[in-house]
């Protein structure tokens, strides 16, 4: 299941968290909310970081306007 909260910040108001056990199921969720010429490089880039730090960041440039930190359960 992915749970999706909004976590703003003092400079950074749309800014979300996402998180899910299921790694494929959360970079495939990811990977909707990122603009087309940035997904070949989140998608290899999402899977790397979740596996070796259960965490990772989608900017604001591929998120469209919105920043997301994306955490692996």
């Amino acid at each position: 299941m992915i749970t999706i909260t909004h976590t703003p910040q003092n400079l950074s108001y749309n800014r979300y968290t996402i998180e899910c056990s299921d790694i494929d199921l959360l970079i495939d969720d990811c990977i909707k909310r990122i603009r087309p010429q940035s997904k070949l490089y989140y998608k290899k880039e999402l899977r790397i970081d979740l596996i070796k730090n259960k965490t990772s960041m989608i900017d604001v440039h591929a998120g469209m306007g919105v920043s997301y930190i994306v955490n692996l359960k």
